[in-house]
């Protein structure tokens, strides 16, 4: 009896010693698992961080090229001295004043002289009021042109826009003048003929 229980005691023990040395393999297998997750978690954290300084570089290069862009825009909201200094500028508006005071008072000229034909009055009226529309037109984008924030130009583009608006300007007042120098001659010619008419009327007692 006294055999079978030392015989007993051994086996347990070895049994209890196998299982420990099993326990011991897992606590080992687990130890490594454990070190390996943390070298995996330090590497993310290292290519978080990689990742975190490019994306603040990218983001800080694109905020200075973005400040840089902001400020050479809102420079071509300000028109320069050189734009609003232009000769051109008082010209076209001179002109523009010259222009409508021509055309208002050619018009009641033709109108007072009574030798147009109500058609041909109102013709000319429509031809004048067009021409004037123009200018007024091209006067307002001269406005546009030279106030601050209306819009984006370099000074370069506001003086190219200025000098077309001038030269829009100059070939309407041309028209206008043209249209008025065909009339007078209308005029002239219509004035004499009632000249001559009268005359020989006269003659013959009329």
């Amino acid at each position: 009896m006294k055999n079978f229980l030392i015989i007993s005691a051994l086996i347990a023990t070895g049994f209890f010693a196998q299982a420990q040395g099993q326990e011991l393999q897992q606590l080992k297998l687990d130890i490594e698992k454990l070190a390996q997750l943390k070298a995996m978690l330090s590497e993310m954290k290292q290519g978080y961080q990689v990742l975190q300084q490019g994306y603040n570089k990218i983001a800080s290069t694109s905020k200075d090229n973005f400040d840089l862009h902001k400020s050479f825009l809102d420079e071509q909201l300000k028109p320069g001295a050189v734009v609003k200094n232009n000769a051109a500028v008082n010209k076209i508006l001179s002109d523009q004043l010259l222009i409508v005071s021509e055309c208002k008072t050619a018009f009641k000229g033709f109108q007072r002289s009574g030798l147009f034909a109500i058609n041909e009055l109102a013709e000319m009226k429509v031809s004048g009021d067009v021409i004037v529309e123009n200018i007024n037109a091209e006067v307002e984008r001269l406005k546009i042109v030279l106030q601050q924030g209306s819009v984006r130009m370099t000074d370069a583009e506001r003086l190219v826009e200025i000098d077309r608006i001038n030269a829009e300007v100059i070939m309407q007042a041309e028209q206008l003048r043209a249209m008025n120098r065909r009339n007078e001659n209308i005029l002239a010619w219509r004035t004499q003929q009632k000249k001559d008419i009268d005359a020989l009327r006269k003659l013959n007692g009329m």
